[in-house]
C-alpha cells in the first residue's frame, strides 16, 4: 500500500494541463522573527539541598518539635531554623561514655599529682646526695643512684601529664558524641524528605542513608533538563527557556540557562543525554520541587528573516494572480504538505497497537527523570517470587537484572542492546519459548549459578558471523566473565521502541549480578549498590517483610543469599493470564507490592507498572 501511495503522490505532483479559467493564488513572503528552540524534559530541583545524616549510631528516641506548631513533631514540609533538633538518638550509652571519660580524667590527674610528688622527693634526695658526695660522706655509686631516681621520677611526671591530656581529649570526644545524639538542622529551610521514624536504628558511615533532606528555599528552584546529544551543541549559558509542568499545563514559566551543559553524560538504551541546569524565576510560587518540566530552550531568534505564510489559498491581502502553467509545480508541492498530513492522520487513526499480555514492573515511582539522587532499588527477588503465587491474574513472573558491557568471541566484539540476568520464566513472560537451536538454561542452572547463556539472532550475526555458536564461549566485559552458549533464540524482530529485540544475551541472574558487581568495583562504586549484602542500607532494612519461599536460584545451599530482600532487581517481567484483564492484573500487583513494601495509605507507590504493546 505504501508503494502505491508514494507513486500516486509523485504522479499527482507532475505538471498537467490546466483547465481554462483556472487560477492559482500565491501569498507574498513577509519578513519577521523566527524562533529556534531545543525541546527537553527535566525535573525541578531546589537550588540548595542538604542531606542530613547521623554522626553517631543508635535508636531514634523521639523526633524534634516542629518550630511552627509545638503540638507536632518534625515532618515533611516542616520549616526549621539552623540548630533545630530534628531527632534525638537514645543518649544512654553516650552519657555513660562521658561519665567514664570524666572518671578516667580524674584518675589521670591523681596519678599526675603522685608523680609530681615523687619527682619533688627525688629532687631533694639528689640534692643531698650531691652535698654528701662533695664531703665524700657517700660513695660515688650512691650519688649516681640518686641522680638516676631523680630522672626517672621526672619522666614519670611527664608521662602522667600526657595521660591527663589524653583523658581530656577522650572526655571532649565523649561529650561531642553525646551532643551528636541530637540531630540538628545545619541550615534554615524546609524539610523535603524524612526517612526516619521513632524506634528505628540508625547507622553511620560513608554508605549510610541520610535521615532528612532540607531545602534552603523551596521558592528558588532549578530545572535539571536532559538534552539529547544531537541538540547539546546549541545550548549556551544565558539562553532563555520556557517550560510547562503537568500540574499547570496551561501556564508557561520562564528561566535562564545557568551554565554550559554538564560533561557527565548519561546513556539510556544507547541514547546519550546531557544535564543542563536552568534557573527559574523566583516569582513562580506555584512550582514545587520534583515536578516534571517540559522545556523549550531558545537557541536562536533572528529578526527580519523571511517567513513563509501561515495559510495557503483563500483571498488574503497581497495575493497576486498568476497563470496556471507558471505555478503548476509550486501549487501542487505546497498543497502536498496538507495531503501528506491528512494521510498520516488517517493512518494514526487506525488501532495499530495491540496488547501483548505482558507487564513490566520497574523500581521507583513513575515521576519522569529524577536527578536528586540515585534511588534505592525497591524491587527484590522475593517480590518476583510471590507475584505468580499470590496474584490470580498472573501466570508467571521473571526477575530481571541488567548489565551493560561488551561481548567478545575471538577477535569479534560487540555491545549487545540487552544483557539480562533472569530465570527460565523470562521466555515464558515474553511469549518467546521457541528456540532456534539448543536449549534454555534450567532452574538448576540458576541455583548453581552456572556460567551459561542463550543469545539472540542479531548477536549470533555480530559475533559468530551467522555460524552456530552452540558450545562456544562468549567473554563479557574485559575478561570479567566467560559464558558458554547453550541456546539460540528464535527471531523476535524490532520492538515498539524500534530497538532490536534479537540483540540480546540472557543468562542466570546470579551470573549477571556477579558481572555487574565486578564492573562496578572496577569503576570504584564499591559493588552492586543495594545488592551489596554487607552494606548498611540493605533491602532487608528497607523492607524487613515476609520471607517468602525461595524462587529458583535463591537456595542458600547453592551459595546464594537466603535473605531474598537483599537481591535487588532492575525490573520484573509478568505474563497475564489470557482470560484476565490487564487492569485487574495491575490492581492485584499494586496491592500485593504495597502490602509487601508496607506502604501506608496515601503514600506513593515505590514502583511503577508499564503495559507492553506491539504493532498489529
Amino acid at each position: 500500500m505504501s508503494k502505491v501511495l508514494s507513486w500516486s503522490f509523485v504522479l499527482w505532483l507532475l505538471p498537467a494541463s490546466a483547465a481554462p479559467g483556472d487560477e492559482v493564488r500565491a501569498e507574498v513572503v513577509k519578513r519577521g522573527s523566527i524562533t529556534a528552540t531545543v525541546k527537553a524534559v527535566g525535573v525541578l530541583q531546589p537550588e540548595e539541598l542538604v542531606d542530613v545524616g547521623a554522626q553517631v549510631a543508635g535508636q531514634v528516641q523521639r523526633l524534634g518539635v516542629d518550630p511552627g506548631d509545638a503540638k507536632k513533631t518534625i515532618d515533611f514540609n516542616s520549616r526549621v531554623e539552623a540548630g533545630t533538633v530534628l531527632a534525638q538518638i537514645d543518649p544512654t550509652l553516650y552519657q555513660a561514655g562521658v561519665d567514664r571519660a570524666r572518671a578516667q580524667l580524674h584518675k589521670a590527674q591523681a596519678a599526675l599529682k603522685l608523680a609530681e610528688a615523687k619527682a619533688v622527693q627525688t629532687d631533694r634526695e639528689a640534692q643531698r646526695a650531691r652535698e654528701l658526695s662533695k664531703r665524700q660522706a657517700i660513695t660515688r655509686e650512691d650519688s649516681d643512684h640518686a641522680r638516676g631516681r631523680q630522672e626517672i621520677a621526672r619522666a614519670e611526671a611527664e608521662l602522667a601529664r600526657a595521660d591527663v591530656e589524653l583523658a581530656q581529649a577522650g572526655l571532649k570526644e565523649a561529650e561531642a558524641n553525646l551532643a551528636y545524639t541530637a540531630i540538628r538542622a545545619p541550615i534554615k529551610g524546609v524539610i523535603i524528605d524524612r526517612r526516619v521514624n521513632v524506634g528505628q536504628n540508625v547507622v553511620t558511615g560513608l554508605n549510610a542513608p541520610g535521615l532528612f533532606i532540607i531545602a534552603r528555599d523551596v521558592k528558588r528552584l532549578q530545572v535539571w533538563a536532559m538534552v539529547k546529544e544531537a541538540d547539546v551543541g546549541r545550548i549556551k549559558s544565558g539562553q532563555t527557556a520556557h517550560f510547562t509542568v503537568d500540574a499547570f499545563p496551561n501556564e508557561h514559566f520562564n528561566g535562564v540557562v545557568a551554565a554550559e551543559p554538564r560533561l557527565n553524560a548519561t546513556m539510556t538504551q544507547n541514547a546519550v543525554t546531557y544535564t543542563v541546569v536552568i534557573n527559574v524565576e523566583a516569582t513562580n510560587t506555584k512550582l514545587l520541587p520534583y515536578m516534571t518540566a517540559h522545556i523549550e530552550i531558545v537557541t536562536a531568534e533572528p529578526g527580519n528573516t523571511s517567513r513563509p505564510p501561515r495559510k495557503t489559498g483563500g483571498r488574503q491581502p497581497g495575493v497576486a494572480k498568476v497563470t496556471p502553467k507558471e505555478m503548476t509545480y509550486f501549487a501542487r508541492a505546497a498543497a502536498g504538505y496538507n495531503v501528506l498530513r491528512d494521510i498520516i492522520r488517517a493512518i494514526r487513526g487506525v488501532p495499530a497497537l495491540v496488547e501483548t499480555g505482558e507487564l513490566l514492573i520497574l523500581p521507583g515511582p513513575d515521576v519522569g527523570v529524577n536527578f536528586a539522587a540515585e534511588p534505592a532499588k525497591t524491587l527484590t527477588l522475593a517480590d518476583a517470587g510471590v507475584l505468580a503465587r499470590r496474584c490470580p491474574a498472573v501466570v508467571n513472573a521473571a526477575p530481571v537484572i541488567r548489565a551493560r558491557t561488551q561481548a567478545a568471541y575471538g577477535e569479534q566484539t560487540w555491545v549487545p542492546t540487552y544483557i539480562y540476568g533472569s530465570t527460565p520464566a523470562f521466555l515464558q513472560t515474553r511469549d518467546w519459548t521457541d528456540l532456534a537451536s539448543g536449549k534454555m538454561f534450567t532452574d538448576q542452572d540458576v541455583q548453581a549459578a552456572e556460567k551459561v547463556c542463550v543469545v539472540g539472532q542479531s548477536l549470533v550475526h555480530e559475533l559468530f558471523e551467522d555460524q552456530s555458536p552452540l558450545g562456544k564461549t562468549i567473554r563479557l566485559g574485559f575478561g570479567d566473565l566467560s559464558l558458554k552458549v547453550i541456546g539460540v533464540l528464535s527471531r523476535k524482530g524490532p520492538g515498539l521502541s524500534g530497538l532490536d529485540e534479537d540483540d540480546i544475551l540472557l543468562a542466570p541472574w546470579p551470573v549477571i549480578r556477579e558481572l555487574r558487581s565486578k564492573s562496578q568495583s572496577k569503576n570504584g562504586k564499591g559493588g552492586a549498590g543495594a545488592n551489596n549484602a554487607s552494606g548498611t542500607n540493605t533491602l532487608a532494612q528497607l523492607y524487613p517483610a515476609l520471607q517468602e519461599p525461595m524462587p529458583p536460584g535463591a537456595s542458600s545451599g547453592g551459595g546464594l543469599e537466603a535473605d531474598l530482600t537483599k537481591v535487588a532487581l532492575d525490573g520484573i517481567r509478568v505474563r497475564v493470564k489470557p482470560s484476565e484483564r490487564i487492569e485487574d492484573a495491575e490492581r492485584q500487583i499494586t496491592a500485593l507490592l504495597r502490602e509487601r513494601h508496607r506502604l501506608r495509605s496515601g503514600q506513593a507507590d515505590d514502583f511503577h507498572i508499564r503495559e507492553m504493546m506491539k504493532w498489529r
